[in-house]
């Protein structure tokens, strides 16, 4: 197998379009077989900075650069570099010598590829180097210089998936799919091959969002909030995904994603779950994802908020030490000394009120409703089906909400949470409850999933392994299409490096100079580097 290194020179004719005859030659060939070097890529990259990142030729070198790979320069290709020098001298040749992209055979090199006129616009060439280094169209031969295929191919499949995130967050409202995505059929066929590669995991998927949003959360009072949804329906199963968002407790902004696990289902478990341990029950993604957020680094405090499905004591049990938990509960658990919780919380006095806010929803109409709160401190004792893995009790905080006088026919409000959090105020009892309250974010971005955007339970790919990649990136792209909602009226200034990649800030400044009028309304009011200013973009462009 061999793969074909494109010059600079040559690279330039291809984004600008102008030499059919190259672009004949690289039609033949199969994409995964050009490549370009780092050298290359830089020197592309500097002739935009030269040129102030010219919209449109700044968004072409992106393009380019998403549909090739880059080879290292790593320190096996300076040892095929020596060697290779060493055997053909130490002369250098004019750009002539080095004019071998899309040729198989070296020997072509001089017969009919013409000296760029446009080359003088770089002031570093990888033609200046001898005609058989490795720079940029010498044949790279599988094994050749300890060179293995192989570990080439991963950067390419990190830019069709950055190309895909980019195409589902502009594109992704109006339902996915991959034809639709792709915008052609090349690009139909670059989202199949992606999707379909068994090199590209969920989680090394997760993985590099987790990244991200860790940046993110460096200093924040971070909620980790996590939820079920139904990804795919199939009678009393199918597939289910287990996802997990960052959140900032101080502004409510949604910093990004942090863990996502797929979960197939073919019948209910329900009758057999006190018969296996808890690591064999799919129950373990609460505290699998309670581990992931205790890996974040950085932030102030970490504080774990779900559901009532989390209530199990082997989450109380075995989560990090530093990460807290919020969770609303479902269980009327027995008290160390005697007693049920719900009891026992009944019997406290009633420490404050508190009105709330309902908004309106189907069948019921706004309204105010008057919050009993109570909330202590309580000793939970474990479970007789947990002892054989918790055998201490727990102490927990609780946060009894509770609306006693609801106006007639209406179901009274009533929040029961359990956390690791100690608060001594009513003051600190409502602010859990709000911290709770925005475990809505994640039902918000499940809604922006399904049938209120990308619509991934219509998705028709069969195969469990492309179709759980495609939402998966539709998941990661929802939190980019919630942070540019926020910010679309600049209310909390986040930095752009929350949605987007620090290099993608020149083309995005560059873009909005070309969309600016020449009146103040007209121009982009929003700081440089601030995703107010990315939304602002985004938003003149059609997304």
């Amino acid at each position: 197998m061999s793969v074909h290194m494109l010059d600079t020179n040559i690279a330039s004719h291809v984004i600008r379009g102008d030499r059919p005859e190259i672009l004949r030659k690289l039609t033949a060939l199969p994409m995964e077989d050009v490549v370009i070097s780092a050298v290359t890529e830089g020197e592309l990259r500097y002739g935009l900075a030269k040129r102030n990142y010219p919209s449109r030729l700044t968004e072409l070198v992106r393009q380019f650069l998403l549909r090739v790979d880059v080879l290292p320069c790593d320190e096996a290709a300076a040892q095929a570099y020596g060697d290779l020098r060493g055997q053909g001298g130490d002369h250098r040749t004019s750009g002539h010598d080095d004019r071998r992209a899309c040729r198989g055979d070296p020997g072509d090199a001089r017969q009919d590829l013409p000296a760029d006129p446009h080359s003088a616009g770089y002031d570093i060439h990888t033609s200046s180097l001898r005609a058989l280094i490795i720079s940029d169209s010498v044949l790279v031969n599988g094994g050749d210089h300890g060179y293995e295929l192989g570990r080439f191919w991963g950067s390419a499949a990190g830019k069709r998936g950055a190309d895909l995130l980019a195409r589902l967050v502009s594109h992704g409202a109006r339902g996915v799919r991959v034809r639709r995505l792709g915008g052609t059929r090349a690009g139909e066929i670059r989202f199949t091959r992606f999707l379909r590669n068994p090199a590209v995991t969920v989680e090394a998927m997760i993985s590099a969002a987790f990244e991200r949003t860790q940046a993110a959360c460096l200093g924040k009072d971070v909620l980790a909030i996590q939820d079920t949804t139904v990804a795919r329906s199939s009678g009393g199963g199918g597939s289910f995904l287990h996802a997990m968002i960052a959140v900032d407790a101080g502004s409510g902004a949604v910093l990004g994603a942090l863990d996502a696990q797929f979960i197939e289902r073919t019948e209910g478990g329900r009758a057999s779950r006190h018969s296996r341990g808890f690591q064999d029950r799919q129950s373990v993604r609460w505290l699998d994802a309670a581990h992931r957020a205790g890996t974040i680094e950085g932030a102030a405090r970490v504080t774990v908020v779900a559901d009532r499905e989390a209530d199990m004591f082997e989450l109380f049990t075995h989560r990090p030490a530093h990460v807290h938990l919020l969770v609303r509960a479902m269980h009327d658990r027995v008290l160390m000394g005697g007693g049920k919780l719900a009891a026992g919380i009944a019997a406290g006095p009633r420490q404050g009120c508190a009105m709330l806010d309902l908004p309106a929803r189907p069948g019921r109409a706004r309204r105010q409703a008057r919050l009993a709160v109570r909330f202590g401190r309580l000793d939970l004792r474990p479970p007789k089906k947990s002892r054989k893995s918790c055998h201490e009790a727990v102490p927990m905080t609780y946060v009894d909400l509770r609306e006693e006088t609801p106006p007639e026919g209406e179901k009274p409000l009533h929040w029961r949470l359990l956390t690791t959090i100690e608060i001594g105020t009513v003051a600190d009892a409502l602010d859990l409850a709000a911290r709770y309250a925005a475990r809505w974010k994640i039902e918000d971005l499940f809604r922006t999933m399904k049938r209120k955007g990308f619509d991934i339970e219509s998705l028709a790919i069969r195969d469990a392994g492309p179709r759980n990649r495609l939402i998966l990136a539709c998941f990661i792209a929802a939190t980019v299409v919630m942070q540019m909602a926020t910010e679309r009226d600049g209310p909390l200034l986040r930095p752009m490096t929350d949605a987007f990649d620090p290099e993608d800030r020149p083309l995005l400044e560059s873009l909005s100079r070309d969309l600016e009028g020449a009146t103040e309304r007209q121009r982009n009011p929003h700081p440089p580097g601030s995703l107010a200013f990315a939304a602002w973009v985004c938003a003149r462009l059609g997304g």
